[in-house]
Order: structure tokens, then sequence, then C-alpha cells
């Protein structure tokens, strides 16, 4: 094994230690802070539909705090987005989202980091019965944003030594787009950009 490759197995370990410790510990009481208050217009683009989480959806990810939306530009153009919220500690929606879709009967076409300013998101392209969407996503706490999982990891496991840990937050945004079709990054830098602020006020 080279050095490189054993200093990273290190990190994995520990980051796995770490979480199992104080990351995915049983929450003595459940969160009960609500996403409905979430802006149903964001800059340009308004909220056309809303879905409630599911049971199954709950039971995964240990929180009710799950916010489903579909919101169009008067460009017609829909960015579908989902933000899973916790303030308590549970850090559970941090996963890489890839494993999420691909159970869903997914494959991936191309993976890569995507930059909306100085957040480092992940762009996700996959493809199920021939339909292609687009996604972009990355994880919250308190001020620091990436789509980094193992940075994500190392941060929320520091923030977990803290007597009032920072609110964690997955945000995932999507649209459909045809073969070719440059359009969907289009979209979805907008609307990230256009999210910022909301996220920031009201997810601290």
């Amino acid at each position: 094994m080279s050095r490189q490759a054993w200093v990273l197995a290190v990190i994995l370990g520990c980051t796995a230690v770490v979480s199992q410790l104080f990351l995915y510990r049983e929450l003595s009481q459940r969160s009960t802070a609500k996403l409905t208050h979430f802006p149903q217009q964001i800059g340009a683009w308004k909220m056309t539909g809303e879905y409630a989480p599911t049971l199954r959806e709950i039971e995964l990810l240990e929180t009710e705090n799950i916010l489903t939306r579909i919101y169009r530009d008067d460009k017609g153009r829909e960015v579908a987005m989902v933000l899973v919220y916790d303030p308590s500690g549970n850090r559970k929606m941090a996963h890489p989202q890839e494993i999420c879709l691909k159970a869903d009967g997914q494959e991936t076409v191309d993976k890569r980091t995507q930059m909306i300013g100085a957040i480092d998101a992940q762009r996700l392209l996959m493809e199920k019965s021939g339909r292609r969407t687009l996604y972009y996503y990355w994880f919250k706490a308190g001020a620091y944003q990436s789509g980094s999982y193992i940075s994500s990891q190392l941060r929320l496991a520091l923030q977990s030594f803290k007597s009032k840990p920072e609110g964690t937050a997955l945000v995932r945004l999507s649209t459909r787009v045809p073969r070719g079709s440059v359009e969907g990054d289009a979209a979805l830098q907008d609307f990230s950009i256009a999210l910022q602020p909301a996220l920031l006020e009201q997810l601290p």
C-alpha cells in the first residue's frame, strides 16, 4: 500500500469511528423544527408544487424536517428542491446522494464538482429509462457549505463536540434535461445563487 493510500485509509477509519460515536448516536428527542415556513418564492422562482415526506424517508433520515418542492421561473424553467434539516445533531442526511439515486434505479452518466460561488457542490447527471436528470447537491453546517463528503463528515465530527452543535442540512436541486442540453446547468446555477439568502436566514 502506498503512503498516500495508507493516509487516506487512516483518515476514513478515524472518520468512521467518530461518526459512530458522535454523529449517528441515538437522539433523546426528535427535532421539532419545521421547514414549512421556507419561502415559497426564491428570487424570480415561484413554488408550483410541494410533496410531503414519506414515512420511509422519515425513518431513514430520522427527521420530519424534509421539504420537497417544485419551483418555476418566468422562463418556464423548473427546479425540484429537496431540503433536509436537523438542528439537533443528527447527521444521517449527510451522505452521497448517488447512493439514493442508484437505489431508485438511476445510472450515473457524469459526476464532477460544480462551483457555485465559493461552494464546491457535487454535480450528477443521472439517467433512468432514457430520461436524464441533472442534480446539484451539497451539505450545510452553520455557515459552512460543501459537497465534499469527507470534508463535511470531518466538519460534522468536530461540531459534535460542541455543547450547541450547528444545524445540519442537505440541499439537493434537480432539473430534467434532454440529451446534449446545457440549459440544466444554467437553471440550477441561477436557482442555487438565488437560494443562498434563504438558506442562510432560515437554516442557521
